[in-house]
């Protein structure tokens, strides 16, 4: 289980307004291994040590969806509090420096 306290908030502009399901191979280079369901949201939680190295204006990659712009970094003293960006779908994953793991708020 994940702790709510290590998570930091990412705000997605043009997410989904409800979380909707995205259907992914249960392994990426053998599809006959079957699906399963990937729910994608408009907000969703990072690691809160992912989010501490991140800046504004950075192109990160989140794992099996695709890129986002970090557009704003909300901070409490020197820790982050909450982020906002954009999905930038047509982004090519080898060209950002991280590639995150996250959760979808559904």
């Amino acid at each position: 289980a994940i702790e709510k306290g290590s998570l930091v908030e990412l705000t997605l502009s043009d997410g989904p307004e409800k979380p909707t399901i995205k259907k992914e191979n249960l392994h990426p280079k053998d599809p006959s291994m079957g699906t399963k369901d990937m729910y994608l949201a408009k907000k969703v939680y990072l690691r809160k040590e992912d989010a501490q190295v991140l800046s504004e204006g950075e192109e990160v990659t989140l794992m099996h969806w695709g890129n986002v712009i970090v557009e704003k970094i909300t901070k409490k003293g020197d820790a982050v509090a909450s982020m906002s960006g954009k999905l930038h779908l047509e982004g090519n994953p080898k060209n950002t420096k991280y590639k995150l793991n996250w959760h979808p708020d559904a």
